[in-house]
């Protein structure tokens, strides 16, 4: 059987009446009717569904507004293709978009220490991943541990940044969103040892250790152990109503 293709949205299709017709961001044939008007859901995927659909295309995303596709088409996967490396100059492109991620104060707080595959720093980092992660992370082409400093030194004492692990965040949103826009995969870990980490990669002193960062190209999930490859499809969220509220206390 031919693999599935996948492709980008395209633009709204004129339908009759107040309806027009799209083609959802990486997902085939799926398709759903919009309002002209309001641009919300008129008819739900599963309204306007095909056995073939059901066979070959993963549970999609859908926004509650309009986004910029590539907020729902980014994933975080575990699967990564072993035969392709990841540049050094695209990696520090990918690392330069962290760097202008915004932070308190202009304090930039944020501190990145990156490994490719088949170096020491990526044997390093990947020894202090935990078990399950390291299964499968050591297999991309990169591997970034993201920290921030937690204090500053302005004046001869030790000064608190209190919103470091904010920007921290913020810096890797930013590689992620980069990452997805070149072609690439990244998945952020909270399990490793962070004190291992510390130690051999020098990230001593005011230094809070936040994730590991696997970074490269989307692989074949259906090499994964059984139970991380059916974990290979996209993940949901909650309806933006249930985070956000115009209400005061």
């Amino acid at each position: 059987m031919a693999p599935v293709r996948w492709w980008r949205s395209a633009k709204p299709v004129p339908l009759s009446g107040s309806a027009v017709l799209c083609v959802v961001a990486r997902g085939p044939l799926h398709l759903r009717l919009w309002s002209r008007r309001s641009l919300i859901p008129i008819l739900q995927p599963s309204e306007f569904e095909s056995p073939i659909m059901n066979a070959f295309s993963p549970p999609a995303r859908f926004a509650d507004h309009p986004v910029d596709p590539m907020f729902t088409e980014r994933r975080s996967g575990r699967a990564y293709n072993t035969a392709t490396a990841i540049p050094e100059a695209e990696l520090l492109t990918l690392l330069e978009a962290g760097r202008w991620a915004p932070s308190g104060s202009n304090t930039q707080p944020t501190r990145l220490v990156w490994g490719l595959r088949g170096d020491a720093v990526f044997a390093a980092i990947a020894d202090t991943l935990a078990p399950g992660n390291r299964l499968w992370a050591e297999k991309a082409a990169a591997l970034v541990v993201v920290a921030s400093l937690t204090h500053k030194t302005q004046d001869g004492a030790q000064v608190a940044l209190p919103s470091h692990a904010f920007d921290a965040g913020a810096a890797w949103m930013s590689i992620a969103l980069q990452a997805h826009l070149r072609g690439w995969m990244a998945h952020a870990m909270g399990g490793f040892d962070k004190a291992k980490a510390a130690e051999v990669l020098g990230l001593t002193g005011p230094v809070q250790l936040h994730v590991v960062v696997a970074i490269g190209q989307k692989g074949d999930a259906s090499l994964l152990p059984e139970g991380l490859a059916a974990r290979e499809v996209p993940s949901q969220r909650l309806p933006l109503s249930e985070i956000a509220r115009n209400t005061a206390a």
